[in-house]
């Protein structure tokens, strides 16, 4: 026996080193759900359970920002990345004596803090304030060799929740032109060689004839602990050399002795360690795991009429081009366009598009009230005076049970009067309904409310519902039995004074008249007593009945007819 089970033991180890893990410790994409052209979600689990959701922002639906509003019950987001647009590849001059420069990345905002990504919700009914969403669009390349490009558009998460920390991601800059103007200074952005300012810079285009050996200053970053600055640019007096464009993991590279174009700046993603929370292996390949490079940057050379274009940054800054288009960046990643242009035909050809950016926003299931409602609502039965409570939920996540509350004033001094069972984990409709049998005879307005208790205990309390019941008619009696005449054992007895049941213990004998049963019991709330009074009716023939009570104040009979 004991070898057995170190075959097994043995077995089930070496198993789980070749990968055959048992699938409910696994995370795995379960579903996808496509909001619209532009918005998607992924919601990511085991199979037993959803985990978290990865709601990924690629596009403006129809040119407009895209609204989105947080579950229902969403206090706060876990993880949010925010990129920009890249700015546009630099022109290469016709003729091929002048290079361009790289686009720089757009800006990249990562926020891990969840204090800077919280809604406000009063209850569990609320959703969060909506989130507008504006995904920056990459920046033109460069279409004529005295201009430089366009920077990227920026990105930008805004909420009217007072709680909620607003980001916007400055676009990356265009990268600079051959531009056949000489303006004689190397830090001015009038000149159009220079690479513009932007999340990270675009690269320059260095300066060509006498006193070309200053270099051009690449364009800086705005921030420059969320972007890098572009290359510089180099020339002489035969040659000159666009830098590349700046991107998150490092500054646009320079020309190499004038010749060659300098490489975009590097990107950062999950390849070297960067967002991985936010880019679990499961995500589709039309998701960038890579974002922000640069663009790469083009040489010139006045002899022959062609130099050495460099590649964009990391893979996904766009590639420069020695005759032709620049290759724009890669969609969705923020990356810089890279340079482009040829001698012939004339102005046939641009600098690269910035690739356009994206939001990634991450929320764990855990951080969601437990349940979602569909809807909320009492019943008033005034011919037998019960009170029903009614409710849906759209969806429930570690749902232990519901407590149905219930109060004089609606204020304070909730009590709980009885529990229903929660459906655990569901996303489906779930329909539920608790009858309040024994609602009070002392008072014609009565609140109610739910509080639902998951898992671990946690209460989360609902929105409290107002009962408007008829008052019955003024007793001298302290006790009142209704209905009576009663049809099977639905008696309900209740105090006709608030305080005339509190603290004490009431001592009950049912007596059936005929002589044929005597039944004596004890209660210490209003809900054991009609128990205990509805079980022995149950089994009572009809006729005349005799309900003694006696407590602390009085003692008092009422007679019941049952039928």
């Amino acid at each position: 026996m004991k070898k057995n089970i170190l075959v097994s033991y043995l077995l089930i180890f070496g198993l789980s080193l070749l990968g055959f893990n048992s699938a409910f410790s696994q995370t795995q994409l379960k579903r996808t759900n496509t909001i619209n052209a532009c918005v998607r979600e992924y919601i990511f689990g085991t199979p037993s359970s959803d985990e978290f959701v990865i709601v990924a922002f690629l596009c403006n639906n129809g040119g407009v920002a895209n609204s989105w509003r947080p579950p229902q019950g969403l206090t706060e987001l876990t993880e949010m990345l925010v990129i920009a647009g890249g700015g546009g590849g630099g022109k290469r001059s016709d003729s091929g004596n002048r290079g361009a420069g790289g686009g720089g990345a757009g800006q990249v905002i990562h926020i891990t803090n969840p204090n800077q990504l919280q809604f406000q919700v009063n209850n569990a009914e609320e959703q969060g304030q909506p989130l507008s969403i504006s995904v920056g669009s990459g920046g033109l390349g460069a279409t004529l060799i005295n201009v430089r490009a366009q920077n990227g558009e920026n990105s930008t998460v805004s909420s009217p929740s007072p709680i909620f920390t607003n980001i916007t991601a400055i676009g990356g800059g265009g990268g600079g032109s051959a531009n056949s103007v000489v303006e004689g200074n190397n830090s001015n952005y009038n000149d159009q060689r220079r690479g513009n300012r932007g999340g990270s810079g675009g690269g320059s285009v260095g300066a060509y004839g006498t006193g070309a050996s200053d270099p051009i200053f690449g364009g800086e970053a705005v921030n420059s602990a969320l972007g890098n600055p572009g290359g510089r640019g180099r020339g002489n007096t035969s040659v000159t050399g666009g830098g590349g464009g700046g991107g998150i993991g490092g500054p646009g590279g320079e020309p190499d002795n004038n010749n060659a174009g300098g490489a975009g700046g590097l990107g950062r993603g999950a390849s070297n360690g960067f967002y991985t929370n936010l880019l679990p292996s499961a995500l589709p390949a039309d998701i960038p795991r890579m974002f922000a490079g640069g663009g790469g940057g083009v040489a010139g050379n006045p002899g022959s009429g062609v130099g050495d274009a460099a590649p964009g940054g990391s893979g996904v800054g766009g590639n420069a081009v020695v005759s032709g288009n620049g290759q724009p960046g890669r969609a969705n990643t923020g990356s810089g366009g890279g340079a482009g242009g040829s001698s012939s035909p004339l102005n046939a050809f641009t600098g690269g598009r910035g690739g356009s950016g994206i939001v990634l926003i991450r929320y764990d299931f855990a951080r969601i009230l437990p349940v979602e409602y569909g809807s909320y609502a009492l019943d008033v039965n005034e011919q037998n005076r019960k009170v029903s409570l009614k409710w849906s939920t759209l969806k429930e996540y570690e749902n232990d049970y519901f407590q149905i509350q219930r109060s004089i004033n609606g204020v304070d001094g909730f009590e709980e009067i009885g529990t229903v069972q929660g459906q655990g984990f569901t996303n489906n409709v779930t329909n539920y309904e608790f009858m309040d049998e024994f609602p009070p005879l002392y008072s014609d307005r009565l609140y109610y409310r739910l509080v639902q208790v998951d898992f671990s205990g946690k209460k989360n309390v609902g929105k409290v519902l107002l009962a408007q019941l008829a008052t019955p008619a003024s007793q001298v009696s302290k006790w009142q039995a209704f209905p009576n005449p009663v049809r099977g054992s639905n008696l309900r007895v209740s105090p006709t004074e608030k305080n005339h049941l509190e603290g004490n213990e009431i001592s009950v004998q049912l007596i059936h008249t005929a002589g044929r049963y005597s039944s004596s019991f004890q209660a210490n709330s209003i809900m054991e007593l009609n128990r205990l009074i509805q079980q022995e009716l149950e089994s009572l023939p009809t006729g005349v009945l005799l309900l003694k009570l006696t407590n602390a104040q009085n003692t008092e009979v009422i007679r019941i007819l049952k039928e």
